[in-house]
């Protein structure tokens, strides 16, 4: 038996027992890729990202959706007031996109400008 940096390590684990890479947080590696038994895991911010994309693609469809129905009465929508879609299903699909895009854009971003100046005092 081995009392050296791998002690802890178990049969199998590919992590190195006790890694502790500068800079890392205990439990860090979670949101870590990695690769076990040729199983490929989505870490945390590509994650968000996809699921940014997924939320920003049904926005689009959605507005494409009621465009395409041609539902008479709709009037252009203007985006914060620089730029006019046309109700068709083009306009309303790039509307959409714009909107969710932005906002949910904002709010990532002030989640990540909190979280990287937050200290966790434990």
């Amino acid at each position: 038996m081995s009392d050296g940096p791998e002690a802890g390590a178990v049969a199998g684990d590919d992590t190195g027992g006790g890694d502790n890479r500068e800079g890392s947080v205990p439990g860090d590696e979670v949101w870590d890729e990695r690769e076990d038994d040729g199983v490929t895991t989505l870490g945390g911010k590509r994650l968000v990202v996809f699921l940014y994309a997924v939320v920003v693609s049904i926005a689009g469809a959605t507005g494409f959706f009621i465009g395409a129905l041609g539902i008479r009465g709709l009037r252009p929508v203007s985006f914060l007031g620089l730029v006019t879609f046309q109700p068709t299903a083009t306009g309303l699909a790039a509307y959409g996109m714009l909107t969710m895009g932005l906002g949910l854009g904002v709010l990532l971003a002030l989640v990540v400008y909190v979280s990287d100046r937050y200290v966790d005092e434990d």
